[in-house]
């Protein structure tokens, strides 16, 4: 924390005072994020994408942490491919382009063609020291969280260490490539069945060949390199500027129906929604545009064309996702149906229900409190472009304080992913009406798991109160 204070006070003085060029103060920010580990790189890239927060300009200047962090050598990526495999890379590919497609926070990717079938694939290879600068950063996050605790006690009541820990899980978990070819089967599982189930039963769900991902190459996969089928597209930043409403507009309703299709029915959701991890394809695309360069969300340099009339969507960097038990994907979709409904009393009632801890004097007052709340986003219809999405959070985050209850850390890594999703819903389609797109889906999904005694039809609760 000490370092963190040697590196970040003078960039904020240089801010704050005209005493270093603009260009040149970004520059050193950027180097700043990139020197100081992959969880501020993370936050870098967050940060990117909230438009309603930051000027368009340091969303411009950041957008630059999606795919173009600082690439390590190619002598380490031969090195750690001929470990992993047992043979050097001239024995595996008939070609392997020295320069990687992109780099991310903990990888970089590289384009390949496999020597055995003539396959073009990616292949994903981690950082050089990664493992140790995540380690680090891990611990000043853990110190910050404690020290903001002691600082200011109604935090305790956001779960800080948990969430912290439950970002250490998982970003130990994107330290394994094998892990996250794992996660890339189960998305395409997923999705599979969703063409046969989910979708013929609620007309929300995006169509089969609407969403993929990646194929993993089971012969080829370690916990250092990944290699998996290399994807043609565009990360969906290049539309952000298109002059034709009805493209961004058609590639922002197929985004959000996918992300609600992770989180109501599939109960396991991508958890590094960022620009650079979702290619935009059409059926009119021949171009080679980006590429996966999934290596932290990176792709390459910018293609043409356009996106056609039916757009589809490649999601890439699995290696973060947020798993939720059966109960509690239940406990979510309850509260998610009551807000959907405008019932932000009973919404109330299922947070206080749902709460590890809770030491809160008057729950109905909370109650109350966030049926205010959600009575006034609901008169709104949760419309991106008049609904600060990010702000009606953290006034949910203040009542939890306000009346200590104490929330899930699922729950706030669920609130995270979801103000990722508005900064992309923000720039690509400003009216997408959430509330028209989710309200179909939670209905089938709720009803179905009240048939199977998952939910309970009268109040809406799920298992028993902690």
């Amino acid at each position: 924390p000490t370092g963190l204070v040697v590196i970040f006070l003078p960039l904020a003085l240089g801010y704050l005072l005209p005493l270093v060029p603009r260009g040149l103060w970004w520059r050193w920010l950027l180097y700043a994020l990139e020197s100081n580990g992959p969880a501020f790189v993370k936050l870098g890239q967050w940060a990117s994408m909230r438009r309603d927060l930051f000027s368009q300009e340091a969303c411009d200047r950041l957008a630059r942490l999606h795919r173009h962090v600082r690439t390590h050598p190619l002598a380490h990526t031969h090195q750690l491919i001929h470990s992993a495999f047992g043979r050097p890379v001239e024995q595996l590919f008939a070609r392997f382009d020295p320069e990687p497609v992109g780099s991310g926070a903990v990888a970089q990717v590289h384009r390949a063609q496999l020597l055995a079938t003539g396959e073009e694939v990616a292949v994903k290879v981690l950082h050089p020291h990664v493992r140790d600068f995540i380690l680090r950063d891990l611990r000043i996050l853990r110190a910050l969280a404690s020290w903001l605790q002691f600082l200011v006690p109604s935090s305790r009541w956001l779960a800080l260490p948990d969430s912290v820990d439950q970002f250490a899980r998982v970003m130990t978990l994107q330290l394994d490539l094998g892990h996250e070819a794992d996660n890339l089967e189960r998305f395409r599982r997923n999705f599979s069945l969703s063409s046969s189930s989910s979708s013929a039963s609620s007309s929300s769900a995006p169509a089969p060949a609407a969403v993929s991902f990646p194929r993993p190459y089971r012969a080829l996969v370690s916990a250092d390199v990944l290699v998996e089928s290399y994807e043609r597209g565009r990360t969906v930043d290049c539309l952000f500027h298109h002059p034709d409403r009805r493209t961004r507009a058609a590639v922002a309703a197929v985004g959000l129906r996918a992300f609600l299709q992770m989180l109501v029915v599939h109960g396991f959701v991508h958890g590094d929604l960022h620009a650079g991890n979702v290619l935009v394809r059409s059926t009119g695309d021949d171009d080679d545009g980006n590429g996966n360069g999934s290596g932290g969300g990176a792709g390459g340099s910018a293609g043409g064309g356009s996106t056609g009339d039916s757009p589809s969507l490649c999601f890439l960097d699995v290696g973060i996702a947020v798993s939720l038990s059966p109960r509690d994907q239940a406990n979510f979709l309850a509260l998610f149906t009551a807000i959907a409904r405008g019932d932000g009393e009973r919404a109330g009632a299922l947070m206080l229900r749902q709460a590890s801890h809770s030491d809160c004097a008057d729950p109905r007052a909370f109650e109350r409190d966030v049926g205010t709340l959600v009575a006034s986003v609901r008169d709104t219809t949760l419309r991106l472009g008049r609904v600060r999405v990010g702000e009606v959070l953290q006034r949910i985050m203040g009542l939890v304080c306000e009346h200590r209850v104490r929330i899930e850390s699922n729950f706030a890594a669920l609130v995270a992913s979801i103000m990722v999703l508005e900064g992309l819903g923000r720039q690509l389609d400003p009216d997408l009406d959430i509330l028209a797109t989710a309200l179909p889906m939670l209905t089938v999904e709720l009803a179905r798991k009240q048939a199977l005694g998952i939910v309970d039809a009268a109040t809406g609760w799920t298992g028993r109160a902690r």
